[in-house]
């Protein structure tokens, strides 16, 4: 089976990812993740495949919490540092342990990944593999393992094997781009505090990011989560960020914690259901949904008409007429008009009569006042 895949990988154009085949076939592959390399060779390479298995022992009189690999008769000290690197440790050292029967050698296209991929074959089919596809070509696919842990730690995670590739530069979408920048400058800043920390990303609806770091103990887990520092350093780089995706929560949980029920917490990512320490951005991850709707508003539906104002049961107030072409007005509007400046006009009319025959009309009331006095008198 391992064979087989190093073959598909190899048959692969120099311009196409591997890392699809192998995230699709981890089973086929020995991964630096929660201490089970030992047990994937075993089941891999040793009695099954008519080698002896590798044993690890945990107790030492002279050292305290000291590891041993043994391989036929031979027996290794592990030199853990008892962080997030001490399952690549552990593979480096059964790498040198057993290379005489299995030699192990680096997936360079895992690089990106936080758990690393290494393929082990015996060192007669990695020959073979080099004769049938080339030296070159395979060690662009695979990288050699070394007896120096950090010269080879260093080869490994080198700057360069960070690839991307023309296919999958043409499909990466905007969002992978920006939350894999992100998910880099979290990175940083979590090796800052822990250098055992590892960061994982998930998106949902193409817009709320959430992150999660995992660490190896509770200890830690609750000392970078209540790190002010950390906390202030994420805030300066939100501030930078793009708009197109929101960070939703950084969560954060310890190896410690995962392995007492790995299987559940990853297919049913409670880091993102908020089963795990937080720090938490705009609303909980519950109103995601909620929050795109409104965001997406004006997209998604078209304007509402403005709603109609009640019926009214008085009378609708009559539609004034239309004036007349040359200006005119309309006969029914001059009726009213002349109705209603009558008592106006003789009012006027009064006043201005007045006002011109004062004169006459005293003489006249002299004269009939005499009249009737002289009448009164007889």
């Amino acid at each position: 089976m391992q064979l087989a895949a190093a073959r598909t990988i190899l048959a692969l154009p120099r311009d196409q990812d591997s890392w699809p085949y192998i995230n699709a076939n981890v089973e086929t592959f020995i991964w630096d993740e929660h201490g089970l390399e030992v047990d994937e060779w075993n089941a891999m390479v040793g009695k099954n495949a008519g080698f002896e298995d590798v044993t690890a022992s945990y107790s030492n009189p002279d050292e305290e919490h000291a590891t041993f690999f043994s391989y036929k008769g031979k027996s290794v000290r592990v030199p853990l540092v008892f962080g997030r690197e001490d399952n690549f440790i552990s593979i480096h050292t059964l790498s040198q342990l057993v290379r005489k029967d299995s030699e192990l050698r680096y997936c360079i296209d895992s690089t990106h990944s936080s758990d690393v991929a290494f393929l082990p074959l015996t060192p007669a089919q990695w020959r073979a593999l080099e004769a049938e596809f080339g030296r070159e070509a395979v060690a662009f696919r695979f990288l050699a393992i070394g007896p120096d842990l950090e010269a080879f730690s260093s080869l490994a995670f080198a700057d360069e094997n960070l690839r991307t590739y023309a296919c999958e530069a043409e499909e990466a979408t905007p969002v992978d781009t920006i939350t894999q920048g992100i998910k880099e400058q979290i990175q940083l800043l979590a090796h800052m505090n822990y250098s055992c920390a590892a960061v994982h990303t998930t998106v949902i609806l193409d817009k709320f990011l959430h992150l999660l770091i995992t660490v190896d103990t509770d200890k830690q887990r609750d000392a970078l989560r209540n790190n002010r520092t950390f906390k202030r350093q994420v805030d300066l780089l939100r501030a930078g960020w793009p708009a197109d995706v929101a960070l939703q929560s950084i969560s954060f949980q310890s190896e410690q914690t995962i392995a007492l029920n790995e299987g559940r917490f990853w297919t049913s990512l409670w880091w993102v259901d908020g089963a795990c320490p937080a720090l938490r951005w705009d609303r909980t991850p519950a109103d995601y949904n909620a929050r795109l709707q409104e965001m997406r508003a004006d997209e998604l539906e078209p304007p509402r008409p403005p709603p109609s104002a009640p019926q009214s049961v008085r009378a609708p107030d009559p539609v004034p007429p239309a004036p007349d072409p040359i200006g005119r007005p309309h006969p029914a509007e001059s009726t009213r008009q002349a109705e209603s400046k009558k008592p106006e006009e003789s009012k006027k009319q009064e006043a201005t009569f007045l006002s011109k025959h004062w004169l006459t009309i005293a003489f006249f009331s002299f004269f009939l006042a005499v009249y009737f006095f002289g009448k009164t008198l007889q």
